[in-house]
């Protein structure tokens, strides 16, 4: 992704190894400290996938009914 994006001129500076690395390593930490806030994880390995990941994830939660405590309501 690195790469495309700065094909695309998103981004002008390549990431090091060590530094994908780190964001990698970072990104498991949060996971393990926070995923169990969180419904869906959607990995940006590819624009195609997690757009299609992300736009089904929307249509569900306008189609389906979601749960909420009260007092996020009242």
């Amino acid at each position: 992704m690195n790469k495309s994006a700065i094909e695309s001129g998103v981004v002008t500076k390549q990431l090091t190894d060590s530094e994908l690395k780190r964001t990698v390593d970072e990104s498991e930490r949060i996971k393990r400290a926070y995923g169990h806030y969180f419904d869906l994880c959607i990995v940006n390995d590819g624009l195609e996938s997690a757009f299609r990941s992300l736009r089904s994830a929307l249509e569900k939660l306008y189609t389906e009914q979601q749960w909420v405590p009260v007092n996020w309501v009242f």
